[in-house]
């Protein structure tokens, strides 16, 4: 059987830490969290956002809630079907995402940050995640996309590569499903 690398990513596909960001901010509100495109109404807006959430996963991650509940069981299923890895764009909490990932019994075989520019996206048949960039990114590498629609996403142009879903769990449904061809490439039909 032909076994996929797919990449997991952790923010606004696992981990519903926009709105854990909004809940603990007396400044924003949960529309900007993020945004439509992200864009933010003000610089203010933008570091409050990213000041928050990165001192939510450092210190408060038990208060980021998952995007679905019994999170395991689409990421195990996932799991035994192919090669996935956790991979986060978030700096400087590695021990606190991985903690997180751990108290809500998310199969994985390795964690991955990006250390370069945010839509270094690695070398992976298939990411699964939000980010309008990454997925830019991972199609013009001729990678196969499945992206959690978001109101922030929709600029990202519909193409053969990309399946836009609404959860994690419907992502993990297709792709633990999907059928490898003999070159290792996933086909979607």
């Amino acid at each position: 059987m032909n076994k996929l690398d797919i990449a997991l990513d952790v923010e606004g596909v696992l981990a519903d830490s926009h709105a854990a960001t909004a809940a603990r901010s007396d400044f924003l509100e949960p529309e900007e969290c993020p945004p439509p495109d992200w864009d933010f109404p003000s610089d203010d807006h933008y570091e409050e956002f990213m000041h928050v959430s990165q001192n939510l996963w450092h210190n408060h991650n038990h208060e980021i809630p998952p995007m679905v509940d019994n999170l395991w069981k689409p990421t195990r299923r996932l799991a035994r079907r192919h090669n996935v890895d956790i991979v986060t764009h978030r700096q400087n909490v590695d021990a606190q995402v991985v903690e997180w990932l751990r108290g809500y019994n998310v199969y994985y075989e390795e964690f991955h940050v990006s250390k370069g520019h945010k839509t270094d996206v690695g070398d992976y048949d298939v990411h699964v995640d939000d980010s309008p960039n990454v997925a830019a990114d991972a199609l013009s590498d001729g990678r196969h996309v499945v992206l959690i629609d978001r109101p922030y996403n929709q600029s990202v142009e519909d193409s053969n590569r990309l399946t836009r879903v609404s959860d994690v769990s419907e992502a993990c449904e297709l792709l633990a499903t999907v059928e490898v061809t003999p070159f290792g490439q996933p086909r979607f039909d």
